[in-house]
């Protein structure tokens, strides 16, 4: 429950100072997060859109890895996401979570309501080279608040709380989904 609450303080933190994060940096707060998470917990970054393509079928397709190339092979990212596969979340509530710059949410729920999740996913060096080509992000986000972005991420788990993320860390080896 700690986990929660200290992912929660983060997106809390993030949205307050970044309150365009979601119009344009979504994919750069996955990346950044799931660059920490991925040596604590499994995680994936996934993708919201109008329609279920499946990213790893246009995955050939893909030269440059900019949003704009993916959406011109078919897969238009809306909103991209971590999906965390642990149950030191909660027990009662799944083993798959989604979270982004809003907060944390049980996957059998939808993060974003209007859309549906694309197939398959993206690994988190796709995603950080996605992120850092601003070519066809929504624009609202200013981009060059990306250092401090990675500033506030870096805090939270590597200097801020690091005695609870590598306690964690060693509780999740023994916790983790299969």
């Amino acid at each position: 429950m700690v986990f929660k609450i200290q992912l929660t303080n983060l997106a809390k933190e993030v949205t307050k100072k970044f309150p365009n994060i979601n119009d344009g940096g979504c994919c750069i707060f996955a990346a950044l997060v799931a660059k920490e998470l991925q040596h604590i917990c499994p995680v994936r970054i996934i993708g919201f859109s109008s329609d279920s393509t499946n990213i790893d079928l246009v995955r050939p397709n893909i030269l440059n890895n900019t949003c704009r190339e993916w959406g011109d092979n078919g897969v238009d990212f809306n909103h991209i996401v971590v999906e965390i596969n642990a149950k030191i979340i909660s027990n009662d509530e799944g083993d798959k979570w989604h979270y982004d710059a809003n907060g944390i949410f049980a996957s059998n729920g939808s993060i974003c309501i209007d859309k549906v999740q694309l197939k398959g996913s993206l690994s988190v060096k796709e995603a950080i080279e996605l992120a850092n080509n601003p070519e066809g992000w929504n624009r609202d986000f200013d981009r060059t608040d990306i250092p401090k972005l990675e500033k506030v991420i870096n805090k939270y788990f590597n200097n801020e709380y690091i005695p609870y993320w590598r306690r964690l860390e060693r509780f999740v080896r023994w916790n983790v989904v299969n």
